[in-house]
């Protein structure tokens, strides 16, 4: 209903669209009428009540502004960034914990069928993989901490590993084209690690985007992507 409409607003306001926007604008022009007849009838016209009229209207702008973007940003699909695919849900998704945004949009983005996570976790982000066990599990789907010491996230051999026996003890039922790996999280020589893992093999690999400010921090994360590698080209 809210897209509905505001997709209607945004044609009475729109330039593209003559007709609708000289409709749209006499409509706000009579109703502005309006309301400033009733509030100088209830406020008389001299200065002082004019001025508030005028400050009520100036502020009431810019908090209908404010609280719109504020839901619109809230509500609004993220657009896919371009050139890039989206990876198909999948009932396994092994996770690298450090950023619980990050976190959180890969679980949500596989959440309808996601069967199976493993949280590749450290020392210091174990407390993270734990709410998020605690936020996400239920009947249909089960998570699993997978821990390792604050020293092996810079060692790219020790995350090839476990993400090996994730992959050699998979569920019944389960192929390795059902799990996918997202190597966000943790350092760089722990995703570098994990991607090892998924080297030459059919084995699905996705990031998390995130657009960034002036001083390179990011803001929010994006809608995941997934990453074709023609190994066989690597090989060669």
């Amino acid at each position: 209903m809210a897209k509905k409409l505001l997709s209607g607003w945004s044609l009475l306001f729109s330039t593209d669209m003559f007709l609708p926007f000289v409709f749209g604008g006499v409509a706000l022009g009579v109703l502005g009428n309006a309301i400033f007849t009733m509030l100088t009838n209830w406020l008389t016209t001299s200065n002082g009540a004019l001025a508030r009229i005028s400050l009520g209207a100036f502020l009431f702008i810019i908090f209908s502004g404010l609280l719109l973007k504020k839901y619109l940003n809230r509500h609004r699909e993220t657009a896919p960034l371009v050139g890039k695919k989206q990876p198909e849900m999948r009932k396994g998704l092994i996770l690298l914990v450090s950023q619980e945004a990050v976190c959180r949009k890969a679980i949500r983005w596989h959440q309808k069928i996601l069967s199976k996570c493993w949280l590749v976790c450290s020392t210091k982000s174990n407390k993270i993989g734990e709410r998020l066990k605690e936020e996400f599990e239920n009947e249909s789907t089960d998570f699993e901490i997978i821990s390792i010491t604050d020293k092996d996230v810079f060692d790219p051999l020790v995350l090839k590993e476990k993400v090996e026996e994730i992959y050699q003890n998979l569920p019944q039922f389960f192929t390795e084209q059902d799990v996918i790996l997202d190597f966000t999280g943790m350092t760089a020589t722990a995703s570098v690690g994990a991607v090892l893992a998924c080297f030459d093999k059919d084995r699905p690999i996705q990031y998390i985007p995130a657009p960034y400010n002036e001083k390179l921090e990011a803001i929010e994360p994006l809608d995941p992507i997934e990453v074709k590698i023609d190994w066989s080209i690597i090989k060669s």
